[in-house]
């Protein structure tokens, strides 16, 4: 008989907060974890309330047993809201990645300024570059001009 291998066994809970934003025009879908393996708690909000994001992320910090000061890395698919997202998250010390759909068809990302994640390779889906503050032409909420 084979033994299934344990994947906790070896991939260890962090100490971080992991968000999944998926951005739609009325609402936002928020998927928090502590693990890639874990179950997400999911919530759903009014699209670009930052003051309700801060609460959720907050109180996603609490539901899942981590100290208030854990670090939170996020990430979202590139869409209508651009880049001015990337820029608030950021602004308020959360570590963002944006993702690129289409430089998995080949097609090139914008390119000005690298965003990773220290110590991780960039991945093929990866942005390359963020856009300077306001150059995507969107609306954004007050506040929000990181």
């Amino acid at each position: 008989m084979t033994r299934a291998t344990r994947r906790d066994k070896y991939i260890g809970k962090t100490s971080h907060l992991y968000v999944a934003f998926e951005l739609g025009v009325e609402e936002w879908k928020l998927g928090f974890s502590t693990d890639l393996g874990a179950k997400p708690r999911v919530r759903i909000m009014p699209a670009r309330d930052l003051t309700r994001l801060a609460r959720e992320i907050a109180a996603a910090k609490q539901w899942l047993g981590l100290p208030t000061t854990a670090v939170v890395r996020s990430c979202y698919e590139i869409g209508r809201d651009g880049f001015w997202l990337h820029r608030y998250l950021t602004s308020k010390g959360i570590d963002n990645r944006v993702v690129d759909s289409l430089k998995h068809r080949g097609e090139p990302a914008p390119a000005t300024r690298e965003v990773r994640w220290p110590g991780r390779p960039q991945t093929a889906g990866d942005v390359d570059a963020v856009p300077c503050g306001g150059s995507e032409g969107v609306e954004r909420p007050a506040g929000a001009d990181g």
